[in-house]
């Protein structure tokens, strides 16, 4: 059963795959490094609401592609024990995995975090138990007002600093992890009053 998802899962990226050359123009797979390579070998380090960039901006050439492999199979490490410690809640497990990757990505985007937070009220459970309802709704406040005005004054205006958007997006990771962390004690404290 499956290997027969696994070879449904590969046809399928061949399909889609295929009608993405053709509506490039015929027989162009020039997409592919632009939609693969780049993102794997973080080869644009244009500023954006992700973590890496100003870490990429900040060290020695020599040292970028040890960094770029720890930094991309980081992800790989949360897969395992959270797998083990949440087998019984496939669904919330698959969430926490959106969490993750959204956090470490090298290109994060608003749509990456607007995700997983648009899928945290199908976690009932989670929200009842947890402090979430309190403090993140202000982080989301107050970050959706500090980022843009310092992308504003660094970017647009040029009289601000990558260090002050840099801690903005720090703080934004730091939400995230918050989230998570808060939301996985929720669940595995649900299951310790199921049980006892």
């Amino acid at each position: 059963l499956g290997a027969a998802y696994a070879a449904l899962f590969a046809a399928a990226c061949v399909l889609l795959a295929a009608l993405s050359a053709a509506a490039m123009g015929g027989a162009s797979w020039a997409f592919v490094r632009a939609a693969f390579v780049d993102v794997l070998a973080v080869s644009d380090l244009a500023p954006n609401i992700g973590l890496q960039w100003y870490l990429f901006g900040q060290m020695f050439e020599h040292f970028a592609p040890f960094f770029v492999f720890v930094l991309q199979y980081h992800v790989l490490i949360y897969v395992l024990p959270l797998g083990v410690r949440l087998h019984r809640h496939a669904l919330f497990y698959a969430w926490t995995q959106l969490v993750v990757v959204a956090m470490f990505k090298p290109y994060t985007s608003v749509g990456d975090y607007a995700l997983h937070i648009a899928l945290l009220p199908a976690f009932s459970c989670v929200l009842r138990r947890s402090r979430l309802a309190i403090i993140e709704p202000v982080f989301w406040l107050v970050l959706s007002a500090v980022v843009p005005t310092m992308w504003q004054l660094w970017i647009v205006l040029g009289s601000g600093n990558s260090n002050n958007f840099y801690a903005s997006t720090l703080v934004i990771g730091l939400s995230h992890v918050y989230v998570m962390v808060e939301s996985v004690g929720s669940v595995l404290r649900r299951d310790y009053e199921f049980k006892h």
